[in-house]
């Protein structure tokens, strides 16, 4: 039964490499910064466009230009004509009308506003270490988007099953570890390419025998690549946190700490995306780790996620984590790595 659920979780490995591809388009904005994503509506005087960056915006249509609708690569059946289907090639982008996305099964049955868009994603570990039997996880992100403004939130929890040696060669599952971390971020657009990113991380990890961990950051970015389909972001800023070990005699410690943040994605079609993201901290003093022995304090969780859309509201998405800590509690080793597979329902 654990082989074919491993198979099962391998399924989506698969389905990243079919070639489903959707339309796009690319509009400029009245400061000249071009935006792409889809046309979800238009009549005469608001244009609804779902971008890339900032998630779904109402525009006045008479304040910005359509540069680029996509061209179709040779339908040869009737589903081209679905929504995001593109324009005949050499034919003006306004000859024929956009097609406006379906709302999906929640915002028909909640109302919710068009600057608001959220993903809830579950899935499964598929490394396991000698401890580890399974890991089950659920991912909730939340955002709100203006012009200059994304506000959004991240939610995040495990439940670990365990292998316990019961006898020589005998071992059981048992739940004994559970872990979970909420974020909030406010990102202020500050021109065509500065941003600044605003960040508070609350968590908890008992693999890692982390009772609470909290993090504050400040880091202004910059974008060292802003182009249609690939982004590069870069910044470094102050962060301040607090942290408490899950053991027997565990202290409380608080820190100040340089925060490093990168962020690089890459849309190879309109729905298969590579995203790398880096954050790291590192600590301006030692900490002492053992009587009269210290360490340098660092940090760093590095990801690297494949996402492909199935359908308008469906996505597999396949990711590679690897966390390390130079000064982990003991008995826990100082790095960690997984391969995650989710299915995801945008909405």
């Amino acid at each position: 039964m654990k082989a074919f659920a491993d198979k099962i979780l391998l399924l989506p490995l698969a389905l990243l490499l079919l070639p489903l591809v959707a339309g796009g388009a690319t509009i400029r904005m009245p400061n000249g910064e071009t935006l792409v994503g889809e046309v979800l509506e238009r009549d005469g005087n608001t244009l609804v466009f779902r971008s890339e960056s900032f998630g779904v915006l109402r525009l006045d249509a008479a304040s910005v230009s359509l540069v680029d609708e996509p061209v179709a690569a040779e339908p040869a059946l009737p589903m081209a004509s679905a929504p995001g289907a593109a324009t005949t090639p050499g034919m003006a982008a306004d000859v024929t009308p956009a097609i406006a996305k379906p709302r999906s099964l929640f915002r028909r049955l909640v109302p919710l506003p068009e600057n608001f868009s959220g993903n809830l994603s579950l899935g499964a570990d598929l490394l396991r270490s000698e401890v580890d039997v399974n890991n089950y996880m659920a991912e909730l992100n939340l955002g709100w988007t203006t012009e200059a403004n994304e506000f959004q939130t991240y939610h995040y929890y495990e439940y670990a099953l365990v292998g316990v040696d019961v006898a020589p060669g005998v071992r059981v599952e048992q739940r004994n570890t559970d872990e979970f971390e909420h974020a909030v971020r406010w990102i202020r657009h500050l021109g065509d390419r500065w941003i600044l990113l605003s960040q508070a991380n609350w968590s908890r990890d008992e693999i890692k025998q982390i009772d609470y961990a909290v993090d504050v950051l400040v880091v202004p970015g910059y974008y060292l690549i802003k182009t249609d389909n690939t982004r590069l972001l870069l910044g470094v800023g102050p962060s301040y946190g607090w942290e408490a070990f899950d053991i027997p005699d565990g202290e409380e410690m608080s820190r100040f700490r340089i925060a490093l943040y990168q962020l690089f994605r890459h849309k190879f079609t309109p729905r298969l995306t590579l995203e790398q993201t880096f954050l790291g901290y590192y600590g301006l003093e030692d900490l002492e780790v053992a009587a009269g022995e210290s360490s340098s304090d660092y940090s760093f969780s590095a990801q690297v996620k494949l996402s492909q859309m199935l359908t308008d509201f469906l996505s597999i998405n396949i990711k590679y984590t690897y966390d390390l800590d130079s000064t982990p509690a003991p008995t826990v080793d100082k790095v960690k790595t997984r391969l995650i597979t989710m299915l995801g329902y945008e909405f």
